[in-house]
């Protein structure tokens, strides 16, 4: 059996820790356990952290923000992570049908909103090549050249989260 890496909370983790595990628990009233067990390595604490608010700063909505976290779930199949960003796709607006049509991997009946997923799809399953097929379809419904760069850094952010 494999051991569980280290839980502990804001009190004992590194000195350098503890100002992102406040800010962490300030934001959510809560610090989720993938920053607790990261909390033991400072900088890929920061980096997490750094990613997630770099991609909040991205001219992308909350709600496409998490149209990508929630496909990126399902693509690496972390129910935990789907279920999260279920909750948090649903509370930025999005309607509980089409949630569940993002868990299944299925078309959502907005094109704009259904293009992002299948670039951000495309992304990981194509590691990073995707076609000038798949570009010109993401460009061709109002998406930039500078938004496909900034879906990147919500692939960062999950890679690190690894799930």
């Amino acid at each position: 059996m494999r051991e569980p890496f280290f839980l502990g909370d804001i009190n004992s983790a590194p000195l350098s820790s503890k100002p992102l595990l406040a800010r962490a628990q300030a934001k959510r009233s809560m610090v989720p356990n993938l920053e607790l067990a990261m909390a033991s390595v400072p900088a890929l604490l920061a980096a997490y952290t750094s990613l997630v608010e770099f991609f909040e700063a991205t001219s992308l909505t909350a709600q496409e923000r998490q149209i990508v976290f929630l496909a990126a779930s399902r693509e690496n199949d972390c129910s935990y992570c789907s279920a999260w960003h279920a909750v948090l796709t649903q509370r930025s607006g999005l309607s509980s049908d089409d949630v569940d049509l993002l868990q299944q991997g299925t078309a959502i009946p907005d094109p704009k909103l259904d293009v992002l997923r299948r670039f951000y799809v495309a992304l990981i399953r194509q590691r990073g090549n995707v076609t000038d097929s798949d570009l010109t379809d993401f460009l061709a419904l109002g998406w930039t050249r500078e938004q496909a760069l900034e879906v990147i850094i919500g692939i960062g952010a999950k890679t690190l989260k690894a799930c």
